[in-house]
């Protein structure tokens, strides 16, 4: 299993029954998630991954992308959704049990992305304001820094923003998207 989420695929291409045919991104899973863990040591408890996934918490985009979501808070219960099976928590990759994801998880076409079910851990102490604030700085170095990646990892473009932009634009349950700030890779669409 952690061979094939530190590989990237070898076909070019996948295909959505929804959506048609993608160029498959050139960067694994493993690779994307160790990307987006050097920002989550400061403001942010962990990172989830979903990719090829055309849905945040049940609404649709009307697209493929890949879904990033860092993760603010713990929370001591869940009765989440779960899609992904992966998360990076604080530098360690694990395999989320409770669910019933498989291999096949990481080729899955028509999935509902959702946060995955976090570690308890010991809550850091940083005053709320000070941490949104640095939130917001660590979001505009994603930004900057994935322009750069864009074109490397096969993603036509991204979108970067806080739990309050989620809520706001896509009318999402406020519930559920407080828990995380996101980024959207988007796929690129084939010709």
């Amino acid at each position: 299993m952690m061979q094939s989420i530190s590989t990237i695929p070898l076909q070019q291409t996948y295909f959505s029954s929804t959506y048609g045919t993608f160029h498959e991104p050139q960067i694994s899973l493993a690779g994307l998630l160790g990307w987006f863990q050097k920002y989550i040591d400061e403001a942010y408890e962990g990172v989830s991954v979903g990719r090829k996934v055309d849905q945040i918490y049940g609404h649709r985009l009307e697209t493929m992308f890949t879904i990033v979501g860092l993760k603010k808070e713990k929370h001591e219960k869940s009765n989440e959704y779960h899609s992904s099976c992966f998360f990076v928590d604080k530098g360690r990759l694990k395999q989320n049990k409770e669910d019933s994801c498989r291999e096949n998880v990481l080729t899955q076409t028509n999935s509902i992305c959702s946060p995955l079910k976090w570690e308890k851990r010991q809550e850091k102490n940083m005053p709320s304001e000070p941490k949104r604030e640095l939130r917001q700085k660590i979001l505009e170095e994603i930004k900057e820094k994935l322009a750069l990646m864009m074109s490397r990892w096969n993603y036509s473009h991204y979108e970067v923003g806080t739990s309050e932009t989620l809520i706001a634009k896509y009318r999402i349950s406020p519930n559920l998207a407080k828990k995380a700030d996101y980024i959207i890779l988007f796929h690129k669409k084939a010709i």
